[in-house]
This record gives structure tokens, sequence and C-alpha cells, in this order.
């Protein structure tokens, strides 16, 4: 089960994994049906990233330069009100355009 990937929302309603005490935020969605996800701790110039695919544990790519923070975690789950669903359903999810951002920005 450690081995496994929890798939939160973030704060600004994309998503983000929870890997071993770490938070990663989306990188580059790969061609062949992976992600790759990097720290979500990019201010303390951390490199830390792994990469997820259909089958399979997650690949750690890059270690990371501090320890997991366990609180941060914490406080990323309890503001979750929807579930994402399982992560091989992400890895088939099309991302459309929303028709309400022509009104935003004065097309239609």
């Amino acid at each position: 089960m450690e081995d496994q990937v929890e798939v939160i929302k973030s704060n600004k309603g994309g998503m983000k994994v929870i890997h071993k005490g770490y938070m990663y935020t989306v990188h580059k969605k790969r061609q062949c049906g992976g992600i790759r996800w990097r720290c979500a701790q990019r201010s303390l110039h951390c490199k830390g990233s792994i990469s997820t695919g259909v089958d399979g544990p997650p690949k750690v790519n890059m270690p990371h330069n501090h320890l997991p923070d366990l609180h941060s975690v914490a406080l990323a789950r309890g503001r979750q009100s929807d579930d994402f669903g399982s992560l091989s359903h992400l890895l088939d999810v099309k991302f459309e355009e929303d028709p309400g951002i022509h009104l935003l920005i004065g097309k239609g």
C-alpha cells in the first residue's frame, strides 16, 4: 500500500497526488498515457518528481531535498470535498475547453 498514490484536489481545482508523505502537482502528461509529477514544494527549490502510469507502482525520478511534510498532507486531505477517483481514470481524462471562458475574454 505504501507504493500507492492518493489523488486529491489542489487549492486551484487541479489535481495533486500524495506519495509517501510528499505532495506532487502535474508537470507533464505523456503520450504513452503516464503523468510526470513534480514536488509541490518548489519554493524550497525541490526537484523531487515521480512518474505514474496506467499500471504498476509510481517511479521516483528525482529525490527530494526536504523531509515529507505530513502536516501539509493532513491539511490537504482535510480540505477535500470531491473525489477524483482512481489514477487509471485520471490518465484517460480529456481536458475540454470551458465554454464560459469565451465570455471572460470577449469571444462569443
